[in-house]
């Protein structure tokens, strides 16, 4: 059966936004466990958008967060290389900032709401019980983002797998880079990660196959959380519930309930008291 699956760096715009709205719920549930956090995040050019609720205690202000998001910036690989520099964003803030309340911290122990929540394992653990091609798309992924600063690439950057039965059929790396890098620098970069992956036998590989990538990363397309959600599960060959798991505290069932569900997933039989749900 082919499976195809991707995976984005960091520096990805849907994925900055993601790690700004998770970076909110640590930051939260850190001063307060039991704290209620629903934030969406929007990102273009120099704009970054925040709208939700954060229930905390000591409450949250517009100051904490404003820190939050300038450090995945940074962590991302933004700053004096790579554009936008995190002191140039533009920040914009509808986000009802409340204190968690006896009555709220009582409340916490419920789920306030309902959703579809999908937990899936094969019987493979080398590839971490996941599809092929999702879990190679997550390797090269990460290796992309490891040897950045080696081969000077930028923090925006994809890649896709194709895997047809044991053997994969088509690996494609999208990496951003400065103008006027020579593709033979960036074919190089492709060619370790495969390598080390153990894909030399490719039939087909492709690196920027749509053209230069020298406009990347916010300026080089809108970013918006929970938009990845197939990248975040298990590839699109596996059915997911739909729900976004950025943003959201350990207490919204979407988000917890898709957790619990992988664990069972990967228990083995009669094991399934031991998960704490």
């Amino acid at each position: 059966m082919k499976e195809i699956a991707e995976f984005i760096i960091a520096g990805h715009p849907d994925k900055i936004c993601d790690r700004i709205a998770d970076k909110i719920v640590d930051f939260a549930c850190q001063r307060a466990p039991l704290s209620l956090v629903g934030v969406e995040v929007a990102l273009h050019r120099y704009l970054v958008v925040v709208t939700g609720c954060v229930t905390t205690f000591p409450t949250a202000t517009e100051d904490d967060i404003k820190k939050l998001i300038f450090e995945v910036f940074f962590e991302a690989g933004y700053g004096d290389d790579w554009e936008p520099h995190p002191k140039d964003l533009r920040l914009v803030f509808d986000v009802r900032f409340e204190e968690l309340d006896e009555d709220l911290r009582n409340l916490r122990v419920m789920s306030d709401d309902q959703a579809i929540c999908v937990g899936y394992a094969i019987n493979k653990p080398e590839q971490n019980y996941l599809p092929r091609a999702h879990r190679l798309a997550y390797l090269a992924g990460q290796r992309m983002t490891e040897l950045r600063s080696e081969y000077g690439t930028g923090p925006d950057g994809k890649v896709i797998v194709t895997t047809e039965g044991n053997s994969v059929e088509r690996i494609s790396f999208s990496f951003h880079h400065k103008e006027n890098t020579s593709m033979t620098h960036l074919f190089k970069k492709a060619n370790r990660i495969a390598t080390e992956l153990g894909l030399q036998d490719l039939s087909k590989g492709v690196v920027n196959g749509g053209g230069d990538f020298d406009v990347g990363g916010p300026f080089g397309d809108n970013g918006l959380s929970g938009k990845k959600l197939v990248v975040d599960a298990y590839g699109p060959s596996v059915p997911i519930g739909g729900g976004a798991w950025s943003g959201k505290d350990p207490h919204k069932i979407d988000r917890v309930g898709a957790l619990i569900a992988r664990k069972l997933a990967i228990a083995p039989r009669g094991k399934f008291a031991a998960i704490n749900s």
